[in-house]
């Protein structure tokens, strides 16, 4: 006799399992935040989940993105748990650490829900045929309550413990090697370019050899299709590593080839690539060392928000976007057997230094004002967000950084500095981008009260300029800084023997501000 079932989050591997349970007969409710999942998932014989139909449920799957979406789904302002029946069971498959998974168990133990820790393996694929592999753990009769739907869902359920979060622990291990083979395989794909190896000969070659993956096998043919329609996106990676790094650290366990993967991870995410495909990190490597890939499709994708705004003369440029893979438009396109791609200059090795000597990251970020500016508002927020994603992985790699906020007040101090331009970002005493240029900023204007307004500063980053550094511009900065790089070898901080006019202006505005205001 078929269940009633409701699979929360119609994604890539949510969709797939609600269709699996579809055609094993069980009646399934979907439910998204996205409406028109919803409405596919309604045309192809399902239902949409009331509120009202909670209570009707014999097994709830949660196939979402991370423990905070696990946790709003059955006990957020709308949560499942407290309006299921006294029985019924959760199953849940989304990547989080054995902590929070054992603390759900609790939770819907005190509702007298069963709740089975059940993180998935397989792909989308296996996810639409029925076919995943599960890591799962809990009680007894949670795995018999669930038994109806784990038989429609996987084709192999390894039962790993009586109680949850020994299926977590497992997946963890599982996504240490998933994601370093992801990384090894991008690297050394790129690697093969550098020595004339073909990304095609690449695969039919390693393919067959002791170097394999399952992932290699997978993910290489996305790049040399040049498609990065995400199976399976960059951005789940920051996340999963993270969570392989947060247990490693409370183990006291070193893993720096985890560390050193997801440090790549978050250079693609940083760079617009988050929403690609996780082979696009494969871009990463080809963007730092100069080299084409097969594709069909951008690269790094320019970014618009709220904070990443362009200046007004480059809202045609990132409209057009012509060039192709992973380049700025000062590079020329080059004809590959795929297409025509661009990234950069050709070379044969770059150069990859391991700076191991700086383990310790300064950070200065010099600026004018933070009450009234908004540019150096939002760059100080960028850069505390950019920070906040790459710290957690430096500190495991025994490399401590340091924020220093400056706030420059006059024109000797900022002679002092060798402060050019407002506001300025600085790893261990190098300015991130030497080259700016500057337009009028209002609200310093505004500030200094000056004849003729002050110019504030804006960045450059692939192709276009903003009022407010992106985020990958600053996560490059940083890595390039420990790891080497054209980055890496700039020179110190310019040095003037005094102000920019600009600066002056600003200042002597403040003087007579505050002489004004005495008299």
């Amino acid at each position: 006799m078929g269940k009633t079932i409701a699979v929360f989050g119609l994604g890539s591997m949510g969709y797939g399992i609600a269709g699996s349970l579809l055609r094993a007969g069980h009646v399934v409710f979907g439910a998204d935040v996205v409406q028109s999942s919803v409405d596919r998932f309604v045309s192809e014989g399902g239902a949409r989940l009331a509120q009202e139909s909670v209570a009707e449920l014999d097994i709830a799957v949660t196939v979402v993105l991370n423990a905070a979406q696990t946790e709003d789904v059955l006990f957020g302002a709308q949560g499942a748990v407290p309006a299921m029946r006294e029985g019924a069971c959760v199953i849940s498959c989304a990547t989080v650490p054995p902590t929070f998974a054992r603390s759900m168990e609790a939770r819907c133990a005190e509702n007298g829900v069963l709740y089975l820790d059940a993180p998935i393996s397989g792909g989308p694929v296996k996810a639409g045929s029925g076919e995943l592999t599960m890591m799962a753990s809990g009680a007894p009769a949670a795995f018999a309550a669930a038994r109806p739907a784990l038989d429609a869902m996987a084709e192999r359920v390894f039962e790993l413990g009586k109680e949850a979060g020994a299926g977590s622990a497992m997946k963890a291990v599982n996504q240490l090697l998933a994601g370093v083979h992801i990384a090894t395989m991008a690297e050394a794909l790129a690697f093969g370019l550098t020595q004339g190896v073909a990304p095609e000969e690449f695969l039919e070659v390693i393919s067959q050899c002791a170097g394999t993956s399952w992932m290699l096998e997978n993910r290489a043919p996305h790049i040399i299709e040049g498609d990065y329609t995400p199976r399976s996106a960059v951005d789940i990676w920051p996340k999963d590593l993270g969570i392989v790094l947060d247990m490693a650290r409370s183990a006291k366990f070193s893993a720096p080839i985890t560390a050193a993967a997801l440090q790549q991870f978050l250079a693609a995410s940083g760079s617009g690539l988050g929403r690609e495909d996780d082979a696009a990190v494969a871009k990463v490597y080809a963007r730092n060392a100069g080299l084409c890939l097969p594709g069909r499709q951008l690269a790094f994708k320019r970014r618009e928000s709220r904070r990443h705004k362009p200046s007004s003369d480059a809202v045609n440029q990132a409209a057009s976007m012509s060039e192709a893979a992973c380049c700025s438009s000062s590079h020329e396109t080059m004809e590959t057997k795929n297409a025509t791609v661009c990234c950069g200059p050709q070379v044969k090795s770059p150069a990859v230094r391991t700076r191991a000597e700086n383990r310790h990251l300064d950070i200065d970020f010099l600026y004018l004002d933070l009450s009234v500016c908004e540019r150096c508002q939002d760059t100080e927020s960028t850069l505390e967000e950019a920070i906040e994603e790459v710290v957690r992985v430096l500190e495991t790699t025994g490399i401590r950084v340091s924020l220093n906020n400056i706030q420059v007040t006059s024109e000797e101090q900022a002679v002092a500095l060798g402060f050019l331009v407002s506001p300025t970002i600085r790893v261990n005493g190098r300015d991130i981008q030497k080259n700016f240029r500057e337009s009028l900023c209002e609200s310093c204007g505004t500030i200094c009260e000056c004849e003729g307004g002050v110019s504030c500063r804006e960045w450059e980053y692939q192709g276009q300029w903003y009022t407010a550094p992106p985020k990958g511009l600053i996560i490059e900065a940083i890595l390039k800084e420990v790891y080497g790089g054209a980055g890496a070898e700039q020179e110190g901080s310019q040095k003037a023997k005094e102000a920019p006019d600009n600066l002056k202006r600003f200042f002597s505005g403040l003087l007579n501000q505050e002489v004004a205001g005495r008299s």
